[in-house]
């Protein structure tokens, strides 16, 4: 508080009279405890501080100098002369060092202060932008049925995001491990699964393949997922870690499926061969009412 620094400036004026007089006045060889007062004053108030103090300790020199006392007592003017010029630079290039010294600390700690205070400004940036990428790669993730999971083999740990949650009807605080994961397949993709995983792990498994599986939600639905991953694997070829990505392709396979049923049955509308008339040559022509597909054709001549 500027107060105390105020009562603190006037005990440092206080004390550098009384020890200055007693230096310069004695006889005894005390001159050292100058130091101490003149590192005060340069550590508390640097350049502004130090510069009064040694004016001050050098007035006080000056007066017994002139009064022939303390130290000055019983030499010659020009030993006094001499004495007091050296003690005079003494005390000024103490001061200035000190203040010196004190002063280059300040600056640094306030240059690292500022860094630091940058620094966590930057941090605080870059944890909003990665808030904001999370987000959005949820929101990606959730429109396009994309889930991504990571599996620590050494740990057993599996990290699912949030839309591998929402994909299996599973409230994200459940703890998933890899036999959970397997416990929600159906029964008979489950061998196919652990096999393709147990191969991926050995050390010359290779590249893992893509899997087609389906699930059962807690809530009895069935779904059907693409499952893709790759392992990464440490310098000696042992896994560590398997990472993948798992996209729901119910609506696509349903699809699909209907597809197939009304080609099926479109094709049973039409005559699968024209009559063999004598004197008459017959030919048809079908067309499909969407391009590339062969059913919900609209036009038969």
């Amino acid at each position: 508080p500027r107060g105390w620094k105020l009562i603190e400036a006037v005990g440092l004026v206080a004390t550098m009279i009384g020890v200055s007089s007693l230096v310069v006045a004695t006889d005894l060889p005390i001159i050292f405890l100058l130091f101490p007062i003149l590192g005060w004053a340069a550590w508390r108030f640097q350049q502004p501080g130090a510069a009064p103090a040694a004016l001050l300790v050098s007035l006080f020199a000056t007066w017994a100098a002139v009064e022939g006392r303390g130290l000055f007592d019983g030499v010659s003017l020009s030993a006094r002369m001499f004495t007091l010029q050296a003690f005079n630079a003494s005390v000024a290039f103490t001061s200035c060092l000190f203040a010196a010294v004190v002063s280059d600390r300040a600056r640094a700690r306030l240059a690292l202060e500022e860094a630091a205070a940058a620094l966590e400004e930057r941090v605080s940036q870059r944890t909003a932008e990665l808030s904001v990428a999370h987000d959005r790669l949820a929101e990606a993730q959730q429109l396009a049925r994309l889930g991504s999971w990571d599996w620590d083999v050494g740990a057993g740990k599996v990290h699912w995001s949030g839309e591998m949650y929402r994909m299996h009807g599973l409230p994200p605080e459940e703890t998933i491990t890899f036999d959970r994961a397997i416990e929600l397949t159906l029964p008979e993709d489950r061998a196919r699964i652990q096999a393709n995983v147990a191969r991926a792990l050995s050390n010359d498994g290779g590249e893992v393949p893509d899997i087609e599986y389906g699930i059962v939600r807690p809530d009895g639905e069935t779904r059907v997922l693409l499952g893709r991953a790759r392992v990464v694997r440490a310098e000696d070829g042992s896994a560590l870690r398997m990472i993948g990505t798992v996209q729901d392709v119910t609506e696509r396979r349903e699809l699909e499926r209907e597809h197939r049923i009304a080609e099926t049955l479109q094709q049973a509308l039409l005559p699968d061969r024209l009559p063999d008339l004598v004197g008459i040559r017959l030919a048809a022509r079908y067309v499909a009412a969407e391009e590339g597909s062969a059913a919900g054709g609209d036009w038969y001549d």
